[in-house]
């Protein structure tokens, strides 16, 4: 992941008030792990994401989107655009992935018929 998520992550840790310490006990790791994330050492994944995103009280998109400026959310809202927006780019990359797989399952049915 981009470092300047890691970078977001603290602002908006410092923005709540949250010590390094209350951080990592909310999300079940040490201190030391947690500042591991915000220095970029440890690579984000979905589930540290979501979960860091529900402790900052923020949309996990909000925290992905490094262009944009934390603006104070509930994760209660709805954003139905940014659903929309998401589920567009998941059908998007699972076009692509049926597509390639398509592509490879042809190209094994040739190399079986040339067995």
């Amino acid at each position: 992941m981009d470092k300047e998520i890691h970078k977001k992550i603290k602002r908006l840790r410092k923005v709540k008030g949250y010590s390094q310490t209350v951080m990592a006990n909310k999300l079940g790791i040490t201190q030391m792990a947690y500042s591991k994330i915000e220095r970029g050492v440890t690579k984000l994944n979905w589930d540290y994401m979501h979960q860091l995103a529900t402790i900052l009280e923020i949309y996990i998109w909000d925290l992905i989107d490094t262009q944009k400026e934390y603006q104070p959310t509930t994760t209660k809202e709805i954003d139905a655009v940014k659903n929309i927006d998401l589920l567009a780019k998941l059908i998007h990359q699972y076009d692509e992935e049926l597509s390639y797989l398509k592509k490879e399952l042809a190209v094994l049915k040739q190399r079986l018929r040339n067995c």
